[in-house]
Formats: C-alpha cells, sequence, structure tokens
C-alpha cells in the first residue's frame, strides 16, 4: 500500500481561485476518473516506494470506454487492463510515436501509461512527450528517482535534467515518498 503521497499542481491562471476553493481529495479525485484536464501527470517514485499502486488506482478509477494503451520498457507482460501493449525498449522514438498515433481514437478518452520515461534521453523528453499529446489524451509516466541520469550527449551539458524537465512539463506531479516505517521494514530484511 501507499503510504504517503505529495501531489504538487501547477495551476493555469484561469485556474487557481477554483483551485483554491476546491478541496485536496476532490481535485484528486477528478484526477483518478480523468475528468480534470491534465495532460501529463508525473509520477516520482523510487526503490522504497514503487508507482504501481497508484498507477493501478487511475486504471481502476478511469471511464469504462477509455482506451488505455500501455507503454513498456520495463513491463514484460501485457497487462489484463490495457487495450494496446507496446513494447519500447527496443523501438526507436519515431517509430514509437507513430505507434502510439495509429491507437489513439479521437472518439473517447485515451490514456497512455508510461511505465518508465527513465529510458527516453534527457534531450528528446520535451520533443517525445509533446508530439504525442492530444486532445482526450491523458498521459501517466513514472520516473524512477533512484536511478542515475544517463550521460548527456556533451552539446547539451547545460540542459535540465529529466527530473527538473518532466517537473516543468507536468500539469500535476505524485511524489510517492515512503513512510520512516518502510524504510525500517527495509532496512531490517
Amino acid at each position: 500500500l501507499i503510504k504517503s503521497i505529495t501531489l504538487k499542481r501547477h495551476f493555469e491562471p484561469n485556474f487557481i481561485m477554483s483551485g483554491v476553493t476546491q478541496n485536496s481529495t476532490v481535485l484528486l479525485n477528478r484526477l483518478f476518473t480523468l475528468k480534470e484536464s491534465s495532460p501529463l501527470l508525473l509520477i516520482l517514485d523510487t526503490i522504497a516506494q514503487s508507482s504501481f499502486y497508484l498507477v493501478q488506482e487511475f486504471v481502476h478509477n478511469a471511464p469504462d470506454n477509455t482506451n488505455i494503451i500501455f507503454v513498456s520498457f520495463e513491463t514484460i507482460h501485457k497487462p489484463k487492463f490495457a487495450n494496446v501493449f507496446i513494447e519500447a525498449y527496443d523501438i526507436p522514438l519515431k517509430k514509437l510515436v507513430e505507434t502510439l498515433n495509429t491507437h489513439y481514437d479521437p472518439s473517447k478518452k485515451n490514456l497512455v501509461i508510461i511505465d518508465s520515461i527513465n529510458y527516453i534521453a534527457t534531450e528528446y523528453l520535451s520533443q517525445f512527450i509533446t508530439t504525442i499529446m492530444k486532445p482526450n489524451l491523458t498521459v501517466i509516466t513514472t520516473l524512477h528517482t533512484s536511478l542515475p541520469e544517463a550521460d548527456v550527449n556533451p552539446q547539451f551539458n547545460n540542459y535540465p535534467t529529466s527530473h527538473k524537465l518532466l517537473s516543468y512539463i507536468a500539469s500535476s506531479i505524485f511524489e510517492i515518498i515512503p513512510t520512516f516505517e518502510d524504510d525500517e521494514e527495509l532496512e531490517n530484511q
């Protein structure tokens, strides 16, 4: 079970007033049910606490007719909830974008779940995210903060890290933080 989640929300200027008056539980429920317009949901997890259960919560609360596209860099088998399963580890980004576009259904809500965005080089992240964004599409992606950043191309030395870049682009950020009790349990094992 997830014991602690921190939700950081980027508000657009015209949404600030409604965001202040809304209860955080209501906002969280609206995000889970995909009723809140939030094109990119970023989940920050660690080795100590996985994003698995949070992703399951999104899937469980998604409307029944949602087209769920699962992009796998780490997952071996197609999850039961996925309408489409794309093994992305060995395919070029351009081909991945084309594949995502072919499975996008403009007549219904689309949920793209990326199990780990760590495998996309930092210098290609913003281009990748912006090319897959479409109306009626929400992207949920996990960034493993415990993993070190890949070596950056020398011409991109001043480019922000994946964490900073995705935190800037994301409309909502879920930071999963294990409680102190969880840390003790891991150390005792």
